[in-house]
């Protein structure tokens, strides 16, 4: 054997032996299974063959995870709907010093609807139900909203669910 043979065999062996230690050693930083259980990216499949139990554990690990991420994210939602129903019940609509008169009629401003033009033109009476038509707007809208999130995140957690039996049972 010649010198230049042994030095490309050594040059191959050596890569060889790190291609499968970055392989055993590394892990994927996401769930790299689909719902059917089918491993896409050649990386994935070329890590779960030489890791085998141990990519599936770490799936179930990162499948857990984001489990966990949905989970608290219905919860933030929910609590910053509540805050919202709070606040809406805190502000007064027609607050000069928040909205001022005759500038800011029917517009946003800081976080206040100002329905200035109402409060100078109508009764007490009708100023109220105005304001409890907008606060009931407001309130079918946000509950609309707010249930259309908790839907896409339980659909999430329905899936993550799934994907978790796929690969509980390759981790076996």
């Amino acid at each position: 054997m010649s010198e230049d043979t042994t030095v490309l065999c050594g040059f191959s062996a050596f890569f060889i032996a790190a291609i499968f230690g970055f392989l055993y050693f590394s892990s994927p930083h996401h769930i790299a299974i689909s719902e059917d259980g089918v491993i896409e990216k050649p990386i994935d499949k070329a890590m779960a063959y030489v890791q085998s139990k141990k990519f599936w554990k770490n799936q179930l690990h990162k499948i857990s995870e984001e489990i966990d991420a949905e989970k608290s994210s219905i919860q933030y939602v929910e609590e910053r709907a509540q805050a919202g129903r709070e606040e809406d019940a805190k502000h007064n609509y027609c607050d000069e010093e928040k909205c001022g008169y005759g500038d800011h009629d029917d517009e946003y401003d800081d976080g206040y609807f100002c329905v200035t033009q109402y409060c100078k033109v109508f009764d007490p009476e009708i100023q109220e139900k105005i304001y409890q038509l907008i606060d009931a707007e407001s309130e079918k809208q946000r509950v609309k909203d707010l249930a259309k999130n908790r839907k896409e995140h339980l659909d999430e957690i329905a899936r993550l669910n799934n994907l978790y039996l796929i690969a509980e049972k390759r981790s076996k």
